[in-house]
């Protein structure tokens, strides 16, 4: 995804601000533990847990910004996130919430997935405010950090494949390009508009599209 994105926009890639490159190692690294320990996390944990854990960065993303600036959250935030969470839970806990200390490792490392997802979307609020930080180079770079940290751990652990049938090499380009890629992008050039807890809300909304999707194309 970082190749690609990055060859369809060299131009405004050029000249990057050491800030920029700073916050985007910075923030690259932490977006690595998320995808790492959220994978880690539904290996050992039921799919109800590994649903409904990761999406608390709901939760955690105001209190770790009430904490950082030092302010309390309004009370209709509150009220939002409450029943975001509330809405999170129907969804996803269809066979409720296992707490069985069989699975206490992959809750363990859903919920590291939800706090440093949190901490990484307001490091990303705090980054974009800076005049010296050009937020798509930051979308960019610091998506060539995790895939980078990514690609390295997966030689680590795991035997690399190509995929050799198409609908495979489709779900990966998929994945890639659309979930992750455009994802890691769009995020600091949004927080440039809004806050770090309504983009927590509005993140927590992937199993509500997920649900429209697998309804209209898989049935």
């Amino acid at each position: 995804a970082f190749f690609a994105l990055g060859l369809l926009s060299l131009k405004k890639l050029k000249n990057p601000s050491k800030l920029t490159l700073k916050y985007s190692i910075l923030i690259g690294v932490i977006y690595f533990v998320v995808y790492a320990s959220v994978t880690i996390g539904v290996m050992f944990t039921s799919l109800s847990n590994a649903s409904f854990l990761p999406g608390l960065s709901v939760i955690f993303t105001p209190i770790l910004a009430a904490l950082i600036y030092k302010k309390r959250p309004e009370k209709k935030l509150i009220l939002a996130v409450l029943m975001s969470t509330i809405g999170l839970a129907l969804l996803t806990l269809t066979n409720g919430l296992d707490i069985s200390s069989k699975y206490f490792l992959g809750d363990l490392f859903c919920i590291i997935t939800a706090i440093t997802y949190a901490f990484a979307i307001i490091l990303t609020g705090s980054a974009v405010e800076k005049e010296d930080l050009n937020p798509y180079q930051l979308g960019v770079y610091q998506l060539g950090v995790t895939g980078i940290l990514s690609l390295i751990l997966a030689f680590i652990f795991e035997r690399p494949a190509i995929p050799t049938v198409p609908v495979a090499w489709f779900t990966v380009l998929f994945l890639a390009l659309f979930c992750t890629g455009l994802a890691l992008i769009i995020t600091p050039i949004a927080l440039q508009y809004t806050t770090e807890e309504r983009v927590a809300i509005i993140l927590v909304l992937e199993p509500v599209f997920a649900g429209f999707v697998a309804y209209f194309f898989v049935g």
